[in-house]
C-alpha cells in the first residue's frame, strides 16, 4: 500500500491542494501503514510461538518491539491434557448445500 497506493494518493492530494499537505498525509499514512504492520508481524511471531508450544517444540524467542503491544502470556503445552477423554467420539460432517446457482 506505502509503495503502489499512497504515490498516486498523495499527487491527487498535491493537485487538489497544497504540497505541504500532501507531503504531511503521506509521512502520518507511511507511520500508521508501518505501525500496524509491525503489529501484525508481533501477533504472527506470537502466534507461532504458540503454536510451537502446543506441538512440543521450543517456541521462538521474540524481541517485543515498541509498539504498545504487551506480550501474550506464556502458554502450558500441559494445561488441560487431564480432562480431556482418552478416545473422542467420531463426528459426523453435515453435507455442504447447494449455494444457489445452476451447474452449467
Amino acid at each position: 500500500m506505502v509503495n503502489e497506493e499512497l504515490p498516486a494518493l498523495s499527487e491527487t492530494i498535491r493537485d487538489t491542494m497544497t504540497p505541504e499537505q500532501a507531503d504531511a498525509f503521506v509521512t502520518s499514512a507511511t507511520d500508521a501503514i508501518n505501525a500496524a504492520l509491525e503489529n501484525i508481524r508481533e501477533t504472527k511471531n506470537l502466534l507461532d510461538s504458540a503454536t510451537q508450544s502446543l506441538a512440543g517444540e521450543e517456541p521462538l524467542e521474540t524481541e517485543p518491539t515498541d509498539v504498545g503491544v504487551e506480550p501474550a502470556p506464556e502458554l502450558d503445552a500441559d494445561a488441560g491434557t487431564e480432562e480431556a477423554p482418552a478416545e473422542a467420539e467420531p463426528v459426523e460432517m453435515p453435507k455442504p448445500e447447494p449455494m444457489g446457482r445452476a451447474k452449467r
